[in-house]
């Protein structure tokens, strides 16, 4: 039987909190926060690459 393939959805599109605007972020939205180094849009497209099942990605922003 084969293995089903689907595709995937990554929210890029949240606008940053005051909080993070105070603590000086500068990023256009959240997906563009890092993450111990890594933007955290990337770390999802990593997972999502890393996922067999995986066959195409979509990222939605706003």
């Amino acid at each position: 039987m084969p293995e089903p393939s689907y595709t995937v959805v990554a929210l890029a599109g949240g606008t940053l909190e005051r909080d993070f605007q105070d603590a000086g972020y500068t990023a256009v939205n959240k997906a563009y926060l890092p993450v111990a180094g890594t933007l955290m849009l990337e770390r999802v497209l990593r997972a999502f690459r890393a996922a067999r099942s995986v066959e195409r990605v979509r990222v939605v922003t706003q």
